[in-house]
């Protein structure tokens, strides 16, 4: 069962309302969604889903959701750039997953750049729960 990781708690994937209740509720934490397989949203709906994404921004100091990385394998900058912000950024791009080595060597970048450390459980579950998806493996990380 995929798993909401800021506070560490399962939620039904047939319930999108669970998560966002879970963002609207949470004041105090910053929460960044993470929406891997976006091409799966039914087409008839995307553009209403962007729209609610649009709008939930307009009340960020009111929950704690404050950026959403759509993830997927086709090209929906059209869909985002139609009616939208100069300051979306929406970037068609092929970028093929990282190997566990080229996850663990971004990780020792991150490390030596920033001090920050990573435990190796930390890094080897952000592998396994990304299958080294480069967005997902950053947005983790």
């Amino acid at each position: 069962m995929p798993y909401l990781e800021q506070w560490g708690m399962p939620f039904d994937t047939r319930s999108l309302a669970s998560v966002f209740e879970q963002i609207e509720n949470n004041k105090t934490d910053k929460c960044v969604l993470i929406i891997d397989e976006v091409e799966g949203i039914n087409s008839k709906y995307l553009g209403d889903f962007l729209h609610s994404i649009r709008s939930a921004y307009h009340s960020r100091t009111n929950h704690s959701l404050k950026s959403v990385i759509l993830v997927g394998v086709n090209n929906i900058i059209g869909v985002v750039q139609y009616n939208a912000s100069h300051f979306n950024i929406a970037e068609n791009l092929d970028v093929p997953y990282f190997t566990n080595e080229e996850t663990l060597e971004l990780f020792a970048q991150h490390e030596q750049e920033t001090g920050q450390l990573f435990e190796a459980k930390v890094k080897a579950k952000i592998s396994e729960i990304t299958a080294n998806q480069p967005g997902l493996v950053n947005g983790f990380a």
